[in-house]
């Protein structure tokens, strides 16, 4: 199992309310303590990524995620890792 933590960053000048959190698999979870980021505020979102059921080699997975903002109302995040014993 491998686990990051990346930094969610609300540039706006309204307040950023993160709606869902969808993983592409099960193999994936993402989550955050709060859906709510103030204006130039930041949140942490925690990412794990488990191999258990996975095959070797290479493999990519995304993270979609929804939120409030009218300009752009989905973000993609992908994940890239490669399985080794």
């Amino acid at each position: 199992k491998a686990t990051k933590t990346l930094i969610i960053k609300n540039t706006g000048t309204k307040t950023l309310k993160i709606r869902k959190i969808e993983p592409s698999c099960t193999c994936v979870n993402a989550k955050m303590k709060s859906n709510t980021i103030m204006p130039n505020g930041e949140e942490k979102i925690e990412i794990s990524y488990d191999s258990e059921e996975s095959s070797l080699g290479p493999d990519i997975k995304t993270i979609t995620i929804y939120k409030n903002d009218p300009e752009n109302s989905i973000y993609l995040l992908s994940i890239n890792v490669n399985i080794t014993n």
